[in-house]
């Protein structure tokens, strides 16, 4: 006679990841059949806090500025002292016309006070003209380039120098 052969089939094993994925599955299907919104605001938590939301300024430094300036003087840095620092320009890139730009003397070093900002406007090639600066007084400093009006255009700076002024002109 034959012999009869069971096959013992086991199940397969279930991670507890897919255990847990089946018991929510399980509770919203017994959430939906029994009403669900009643139920399910039962079993939220009645401690709701208002989000907080907080709101403000980057710093300078953290900003993002669309436009470059390039700053170039005819008058090399470096070069010793002189009576003037001349053909200062700054150009804007992307070229933009019409947005005004403030050269600040910063001063490095020496006795004297340096002179106080000036402003010029680019035109339609980006190029904002300052001219020529009078370096009749005793310190060193560089030039400081920046936007006057820096919401609209945005923190860019740059500087050129260090250029030394003289007492002997």
């Amino acid at each position: 006679m034959g012999q009869l052969v069971t096959q013992n089939k086991a199940e397969p094993e279930i991670s507890v990841q897919e255990k847990a994925v089946n018991s929510r599955r399980q509770l919203l299907k017994v959430l939906a059949a029994t009403g669900g919104a009643v139920t399910t605001s039962a079993l939220l938590s009645g401690n709701w806090i208002k989000p907080i939301v907080e709101v403000g300024l980057l710093p300078a430094h953290a900003q993002v500025s669309a436009y470059a300036i390039q700053a170039d003087t005819t008058t090399e840095p470096g070069s010793g002292p002189a009576c003037w620092v001349e053909g200062i320009v700054a150009t804007v890139s992307p070229p933009i016309a019409g947005a005004e730009l403030r050269m600040t003397p910063q001063k490095l070093s020496g006795p004297d006070s340096v002179p106080g900002p000036s402003t010029a406007t680019t035109d339609g090639s980006g190029v904002a003209n300052f001219g020529d600066l009078y370096t009749e007084f005793d310190a060193t400093f560089n030039l400081v380039f920046s936007f006057v009006d820096q919401a609209q255009y945005g923190p860019a700076t740059t500087s050129r120098g260090s250029f030394t002024g003289s007492t002997a002109c």
